[in-house]
C-alpha cells in the first residue's frame, strides 16, 4: 500500500477482500454457511464508512470487477450480474 501511495494510486485502487467459511460450513444451511465478510476499499469510488445492506452474492464479484475495468460484458458471458 506504502508503493501505491507514493506513486500516487492508492485512492483509485480497488481493493476487495473475501474471507472463505471453509468446506464443512459451506455445505450446510447454518448462518455461518451462508455468510462471508467482504470488504471493498475503493476511495475515489466508495466514500470511507459505506455500508450496504443488500445480499451479494459471490458469484456477481466477478461480473462486477469487469465492469469497473470497463472491459464490457460483451467479450464475457457471465453467470454474475454486475
Amino acid at each position: 500500500m506504502q508503493a501505491l501511495t507514493d506513486i500516487g494510486i492508492l485512492n483509485n485502487t480497488l481493493f476487495l477482500f473475501l474471507i472463505d467459511h471453509g468446506f464443512e460450513t459451506k455445505i450446510t444451511l447454518f448462518e455461518n454457511g451462508n455468510r462471508i465478510a467482504q470488504f471493498i476499499q475503493y476511495p475515489d469510488v466508495i466514500p470511507p464508512g459505506t455500508k450496504y445492506h443488500t445480499p451479494v452474492l459471490t458469484i456477481d464479484v466477478a461480473a462486477t470487477l469487469i465492469d469497473l475495468a470497463g472491459v464490457g460484458d460483451s467479450l464475457y458471458d457471465m453467470d454474475g450480474i454486475s
